[in-house]
């Protein structure tokens, strides 16, 4: 339903015979993640020329990536570097990646997402916002020992709209004192329309 809400705004948005480009920033080896992706690109759009990239910091969700389907391979990089060429993709997908920037790292990925994304790319993030955001990132790293960044939606917004506009935000699930939202995030120039407000949509297609 959000990309068929898209659509109505970019008829031009997956033509059949055009190939796209889609990019994985950030992937867990082992939760699904990289399998998810590439079956979601080619439910959304099938074409033997599209191009399926999965970057990651880590080495191991870049390996074995020709048993997902994804020929194409994987980069090895920081994702808020991004290191691409302007417009190489039309899409960029990011699964709970943002949660593990600081302020500094979203603001630089946002940055350079606006670069290598097509005039009318979409960027589309997976968020957490917990209500109380600072003892959610303490729970995690006692528990898990893992740092994570995870903030509130609104200062999602403030760190990501200097380079990119928010096209869709809709609240995916809702559960207990953490509430997951998808975000959807375009050039300035791009020909979708800003809006801020919750758009009630509960799947991607």
């Amino acid at each position: 339903m959000v990309l068929r809400y898209l659509q109505k705004q970019n008829l031009q948005m997956l033509p059949v015979n055009d190939p796209k480009r889609f990019l994985l920033a950030g992937a867990h080896p082992e939760n699904g993640t990289r399998d998810e992706f590439v079956r979601f690109c080619r439910q959304i759009h099938e074409n033997s020329r599209d191009m399926h990239i999965i970057a990651d910091m880590n080495k191991r969700p870049l390996t074995q990536l020709e048993k997902i389907g994804c020929c194409e391979g994987g980069v090895r990089c920081r994702l808020e570097e991004l290191p691409f060429a302007p417009h190489s993709f039309d899409f960029i997908f990011a699964d709970y990646t943002t949660d593990y920037f600081n302020d500094q790292q979203l603001a630089r990925f946002a940055s350079r997402s606006s670069e290598v994304l097509t005039k009318n790319g979409l960027m589309m993030c997976y968020i957490a916002s917990p209500l109380f955001p600072l003892l959610d990132n303490m729970r995690k790293l006692i528990s898990y020992g893992v740092m994570t960044h995870e903030r509130g939606l609104n200062s999602f917004l403030q760190l990501t709209c200097p380079y990119l506009k928010t096209t869709l935000i809709t609240e995916v699930t809702n559960g207990g004192f953490c509430k997951d939202s998808l975000v959807v995030l375009s050039p300035y120039n791009s020909i979708y329309s800003e809006n801020t407000g919750l758009y009630a949509v509960k799947h991607l297609v």
